[in-house]
């Protein structure tokens, strides 16, 4: 049956406007993404054998689009549409464990980006965060980071002002297992001090990390005192 032939309150697309998309089930979920069926077969047709294949939403993610193309009614286009979905909910659930997460503290800090202790080369994260201290975006940077040519005055700016921030985190590691700080990270601590205070933010800390630990400029008092907040 095509979809048009369908009572008002069982289209996918006028059901997911008038009664909300969390009233919708899974098959007309994929019906909305699909689009439009094939000869005698419509897109919530061709969106439940999908799920009666896989079985749920989950073993459907799993599969390639190369595959999916293969099912009948499944073009390209509507498997890239399918994988493009699942991809953004994966990424989603991943920023979920990050993003909103509060930081109070450098070793807060530490065991959240302590993975960075396992690159053989030098990378850094640039991580931003709102008055509460929970994080609302990062920034990956591979290469030497204290170059201004690799982290610009104008870049942090935009970083900073884009996401509304209050403060930033630099963190970075040392894949020579020492983490105490070389001439290069004052310098590259003092920039981010200079530059955050044109814009009204604020230095939360800048932490290296090793193999072994790592080492806190807030910890050894080497930056301007911040708000004391303490976890509710």
């Amino acid at each position: 049956m095509k979809i048009s032939d369908l009572p008002f309150e069982q289209k996918p697309r006028e059901k997911a406007i008038f009664y909300g998309i969390d009233t919708l089930s899974d098959g007309e979920l994929l019906a909305i993404l699909i689009g439009s069926g094939t000869k005698g077969k419509s897109a919530l047709e061709i969106g439940n054998e999908l799920l009666f294949e896989y079985q749920n939403l989950y073993l459907l993610s799993k599969e390639n689009f190369s595959n999916l193309k293969k099912h009948k009614g499944i073009s390209l286009a509507n498997s890239l549409r399918l994988e493009a979905c699942f991809e953004i909910a994966k990424r989603i659930n991943k920023n979920e464990k990050i993003f909103l997460k509060q930081l109070f503290s450098p070793e807060d800090v530490y065991k959240l980006y302590s993975y960075l202790s396992k690159e053989n080369t030098e990378k850094a994260v640039l991580v931003l965060l709102n008055k509460k201290r929970c994080i609302i975006k990062e920034k990956i940077i591979d290469g030497k980071y204290t170059s201004s040519v690799t982290i610009t005055a104008k870049e942090i700016i935009n970083e900073v002002l884009m996401s509304n921030a209050f403060y930033l985190v630099l963190i970075h590691n040392h894949p020579n297992e020492d983490c105490n700080p070389s001439e290069d990270d004052n310098i590259a601590t003092e920039y981010l001090l200079d530059i955050l205070h044109t814009i009204g933010a604020s230095l939360f800390d800048h932490i290296i990390i090793s193999s072994d630990f790592y080492y806190s400029y807030r910890e050894h008092q080497k930056l301007p005192k911040i708000g004391n907040k303490t976890k509710n």
